[in-house]
């Protein structure tokens, strides 16, 4: 009986002193693999976006970046759902200069403006004295962008970035824009 006493008190201290150390180990470098951002010059345009990354190594990140437009009679671009891959030119982890491919999902609305009493319609492209309903449709792209980002010591980030691409299909924006001025957190 003290044997199996012994043993299961020796078994205790053991596992107790490794989750110790392995917590000890997790409180002295803190896991900062994901990323969380906010555009803030893309509000001024009509389309909020957030944008969301997980780092893979310390210089390749891969992420998804969602924006829906507040202003939908004026925009044509519902929302837009933006995966995208990049690669850091930077010595810190993930900072410095970088390089992204992306593809896009964007939401398009093809709506109707009046033209010389009668309506105009801007996706097909002709005029009509009845009113035709606006519709909404899916068009998939891919581009490219380019930026920098800055990293401080407490895990804050700024980023500036700079791109476009391309969508596919009989779409009425046949474009998207890459630009961002974004404020974020490392976590």
């Amino acid at each position: 009986m003290k044997k199996v006493i012994l043993i299961t008190l020796s078994i205790m201290a053991m596992s107790m002193n490794a989750f110790s150390q392995t917590n000890s180990e997790s409180t002295k470098k803190p896991c900062d693999n994901n990323e969380i951002r906010l555009n803030v010059a893309s509000p001024i345009f009509g389309l909020p976006e957030i944008n969301y990354e997980r780092f893979i190594t310390d210089n390749m990140g891969v992420g998804l970046t969602a924006a829906i437009s507040l202003e939908k009679k004026d925009l044509e671009m519902l929302w837009m759902l933006l995966p995208y891959y990049r690669i850091y030119f930077g010595e810190k982890k993930a900072s410095g200069f970088f390089i992204e491919g992306n593809m896009a999902l964007v939401r398009e609305y093809d709506y109707n403006s009046y033209y010389n009493n009668s309506y105009y319609n801007t996706y097909y492209g002709y005029l009509s004295s009845s009113t035709i309903s606006p519709r909404s449709f899916n068009t998939f792209g891919c581009g490219a962008a380019c930026g920098y980002k800055f990293l401080t010591r407490n895990g804050v980030t700024g980023e500036i970035c700079i791109g476009a691409g391309r969508l596919f299909g009989n779409t009425v924006l046949h474009a998207y824009p890459r630009l961002g001025l974004c404020i974020g957190k490392r976590f």
